[in-house]
């Protein structure tokens, strides 16, 4: 027969009062001073244990309030069988607050060095030099021998998407090819043009595509159509970066 224990009971007696947001319950505070700085300076390294069902989601930056005092969380990490979890804890002057929101909206642009705009999911980051930022996820497609009337989807957009760039390259003998980018709800439809119809000759390093109607809604699918060949066309490539 499984046993129910009830946390609180081991929190009555000793426990004070604490608070993250909209949730409060006991925890029980604790505060040795360690001897650092070959014994010259005395530090205190605070924690708190208290129930894991209302405390042990929170992480490194949110607010906790302790017996009416401000702290930030450091770590929090569960102890034996998970019914309790103990949380480190930096103290903070009288008055102030952790910069963290409530650690149910904590997230990645509340870091330093972190530039995120936009965040969707599926995105990824790139170090700069500096600091942590979107990273472009280009989208590609390449026609073989492509021929007018060709209609090729590149991909459907989970979410609203601005593009930052277009560039085609063809490769064959004397080749030219002219296509225009489409987006819109329903594929088999006349779709809508997503930049100004280029016709491409560049077989080394590609031409840039100006891009018009940004951003694209999501749930649309966005394909390419070929509108035009001249030359021994072998291939053409189109590819965007988001």
């Amino acid at each position: 027969m499984a046993l129910s224990e009830d946390p609180t009971v081991f929190l009555q007696d000793f426990g004070v009062t604490i608070t993250s947001g909209d949730v409060s319950g006991l925890g029980i505070l604790d505060t040795p001073g360690e001897l650092i700085a070959d014994g010259m300076v005395i530090t205190t390294d605070y924690s708190v244990r208290c129930e894991t069902s209302k405390f042990g989601g929170l992480i490194y930056g949110a607010p906790l309030t302790v017996d009416g005092v401000n702290y930030q969380v450091r770590e929090n990490r569960l102890i034996d069988d998970g019914l309790f979890c103990e949380i480190t804890l930096t103290k903070l002057a009288p008055d102030t607050s952790a910069v963290g929101q409530d650690p149910r909206t904590f997230n990645l642009a509340d870091l330093s060095d972190v530039d995120v705009t936009g965040a969707a999911p599926g995105d990824s980051l790139v170090y700069d030099g500096s600091k942590w930022v979107d990273a472009s996820t280009p989208r590609s497609v390449t026609i073989i021998k492509p021929v007018v009337g060709d209609s090729i989807t590149i991909f459907y957009t989970q979410v609203a998407t601005t593009f930052g760039a277009v560039r085609a390259v063809v490769q064959g003998v004397n080749p030219s090819v002219t296509f225009d980018i489409k987006y819109d709800l329903d594929r088999n439809t006349a779709g809508n043009s997503m930049i100004v119809p280029e016709t491409v000759t560049n077989v080394t390093t590609g031409e840039p595509i100006a891009v018009i109607n940004q951003p694209i809604a999501a749930g649309r699918y966005v394909w390419v159509e070929i509108t035009g060949v001249g030359g021994d066309v072998d291939e053409l490539n189109v590819s965007l970066e988001i």
